[in-house]
Formats: structure tokens, sequence, C-alpha cells
């Protein structure tokens, strides 16, 4: 009796095992993005509705002073720029990505304008803190409040290094900044980029 209920429980467990069974899927985007995440690409998008602009620019900062550069003989805000005014429809969605660049002195930004047919790249040089405590490198990003906008600059994204801190490198603060440019993190971090559009002025 006690070999047969044995025998009864094995097959029955065998049963439970075998109706169990494992599918493939294909991965979905959300799949993708903590896999893209990991390796160190971020992806912001935003949609430009009813705004006219000339430019993608990229302005960069080294302790809060904006770098310049001499052209002709004049100093002049140091600013990487991608026209757009040979684009006569729609500009619509704007993405901006950021990516490695094969090594940690440089990270790379692509901007593209999907409906436009547009796309921009360029290679950020990144700075390492001048301090004797640790020669890491590490930057992060954050978006700007978006809303309702006027000519001129707008920024976007952040991408800022991290400070030394009591022993710790920091990058702490707003989740989102401020357009007006007075976020502590913007005060603190001793070398950043900012990347966002020129708005044409509708007269």
């Amino acid at each position: 009796m006690r070999r047969l209920t044995a025998i009864f429980c094995a097959m029955m467990l065998s049963m439970s095992v075998f109706g169990q069974k494992v599918e493939t899927r294909v991965p979905e985007i959300g799949d993708w993005a903590t896999l893209f995440n990991a390796m160190g690409c971020e992806l912001f998008s935003f949609y430009l509705a009813d705004v006219d602009i000339d430019f993608i620019e990229i302005r960069e900062y080294v302790d809060g002073e904006l770098q310049e550069d001499v052209q002709n003989g004049e100093v002049v805000p140091y600013i990487r720029r991608g026209g757009l005014k040979e684009v006569d429809r729609a500009i619509g969605k704007i993405n901006i990505g950021f990516y490695p660049s094969g090594n940690d002195s440089a990270k790379m930004v692509k901007v593209d304008l999907p409906e436009a047919g547009i796309g921009y790249g360029w290679r950020l040089d990144l700075h390492g803190l001048d301090i004797p405590e640790t020669n890491r490198i590490t930057y992060n990003t954050r978006p700007f409040k978006v809303g309702e906008v006027r000519y001129g600059f707008v920024p976007l994204i952040l991408l800022g290094s991290s400070w030394w801190d009591s022993g710790w490198l920091r990058f702490c603060g707003d989740t989102e900044i401020d357009p007006d440019m007075s976020s502590e993190i913007l005060k603190k971090a001793p070398h950043y980029y900012v990347i966002g559009v020129n708005v044409k002025n509708k007269k």
C-alpha cells in the first residue's frame, strides 16, 4: 500500500511539473529601456507645439560661467549649434539622447527631429574633479521645466558633473531645473552643459 501511495504521489508531482511551461516573448520598449540605462544611455523627448526655432544649441558652463571663444577678434559665447533654417515643415517632436563615447572623458549627445527628418550629434568633453580625494568622472542629467516659451534660448536638458561634499560625490536636489538657471544644482556642479533650442522672435 505504501508503495502504491509513493508511486501515486510521484505521478502527481510529475504532472504538476510538466504542466508548467516557459514561453518566449518579444521584449517591449520598457525592457529595452532598462538595458540601455544600464549601458549608460538616456533619452528625453519633447514636443514643440507651434514653436518656430532657428537652432539646436549646446552651452557649456564651468563654475557657473558660460564659456567663451574668440571669433574675428571678438569674445563670444562658446556655443555648439545645429541650424534648422532650411526646415519648411513642422518640427514636432525632438529627441535628445546620451550614450557612452567609449572612454570616460567624453559623452555623446544625439539630437533628432524625426518629423522634420533632421539629426545632429556632438561629442561632449567631461571634466574630472581637480581634487586629491578622487579621480572619478560622474555626470548626471536633469530636464528643465517646460511650458509656454518666449523667443530666445529655451533650455531643455542639463548634463552636469557631480561635486565633492563631505567625503561623497553628490548630484542631488531638484528633479527639474528652473529655466531661469536659479537651481542649487547649477551653483554646485563645477561643469555642465545645457542643451536647448533657440526660438524665433515672432514679430
